[in-house]
């Protein structure tokens, strides 16, 4: 199994949680929250304009960004875990959720139950209007979670993965930290968390984790094409005996023995891509699958296996993993 793979199944297991009675269904992580939420627990969807298309691309309309000025160089909003490990297991982590400066949310969907795996993790994406990003940066305000503090406790559970929070108000980043799995045991609705308190952290991750209570203002998620991969350059993996050895062709110019930037003691490269490069790599993938030996050309020796993790805009894994890039 591929580091990746492993420090995943980590990570769900570290997050997991079971919902209460009044409560947004789901897990810790927005990518796998349950469809179902409960309508005591978020605000009620108000009448709003009719959703944009279902259909997402990596480049969203700016016709719908968010209420304050967005960072261009990066998301509106972005969702994501810490766990002390190793970069090298880190890395392939897609992050819970990304709302992008075009107001796109986009998460991982499921993948399928077959061996081997896809070579990269699938994105989904749902469109989010001018008044549904207004309502989640109202909602977090209303949280208490918008001001002096930005730590809300760390998890109970000792080595569990801390939750983080980047939020873009009035064109600057704020970045909140909290365990997503703290919530409070609800009787009687309304449900809500007491304005600034951890249990308020926790049930905001759970209103991201599912955005369907705003209605009219988010579409029906559609597959995403992220604009940008970071690329883990490193050993082949050991062909499996009764498949034997897949083969994939590196589609870039730069060759796979000096792309990126080395990492991990060099024994392993880092690198980011995004335009056209990033639709030629898109391409290369679609006909790999995670046990892929990647090589420069078809009449080459040399073997190389490959991390790819999917990025939006402004985002660089190189260089938040391994400082490089």
């Amino acid at each position: 199994m591929r580091p990746s793979a492993r420090i995943a199944l980590v990570l769900v297991l570290a997050t997991a949680i079971a919902a209460c009675t009044g409560s947004v269904g789901g897990s810790g992580v927005p990518a796998s929250a349950s469809a179902s939420a409960s309508a005591s627990a978020v605000p009620s969807a108000s009448a709003a304009p009719a959703s944009p298309s279902a259909v997402p691309s990596g480049s969203a309309s700016s016709s719908t960004g968010p209420s304050s000025t967005a960072d261009a160089a990066g998301p509106w909003l972005r969702a994501w875990f810490t766990q002390a490990l190793s970069p090298l297991d880190v890395f392939g982590l897609t992050d819970a959720l990304v709302i992008t400066a075009g107001g796109m949310a986009v998460t991982s969907t499921p993948i399928p139950t077959v061996f081997p795996g896809p070579a990269v993790v699938p994105l989904g994406g749902r469109q989010l209007t001018q008044t549904g990003l207004d309502r989640i940066l109202a909602r977090a305000k209303a949280l208490g979670l918008v001001g002096a503090t930005t730590d809300f406790g760390a998890p109970d559970l000792p080595g569990a993965a801390t939750a983080h929070l980047a939020l873009t108000i009035d064109g600057r980043t704020v970045e909140i930290t909290g365990d997503a799995n703290r919530h409070i045991e609800c009787i009687k609705a309304p449900c809500d968390a007491a304005p600034g308190s951890p249990e308020a952290f926790g049930q905001f991750w759970q209103e991201l984790s599912n955005l369907d209570w705003l209605g009219a203002d988010v579409a029906a998620q559609g597959p995403y094409a992220p604009p940008v991969y970071s690329v883990l350059v490193g050993q082949a993996p050991t062909p499996d005996a009764m498949l034997g050895a897949n083969l994939a062709v590196w589609p870039l110019d730069t060759p796979l023995a000096t792309f990126g930037a080395p990492v991990a003691n060099g024994t392993a490269r880092c690198g980011t891509v995004s335009g056209h490069d990033a639709d030629l790599l898109r391409a290369a993938l679609a006909k790999a699958n995670g046990q892929s030996q990647w090589v420069q050309n078809a009449t080459t020796n040399a073997t190389f296996g490959l991390t790819v993790r999917p990025l939006a805009d402004g985002q660089d894994a190189c260089r938040e993993v391994f400082g490089v890039g």
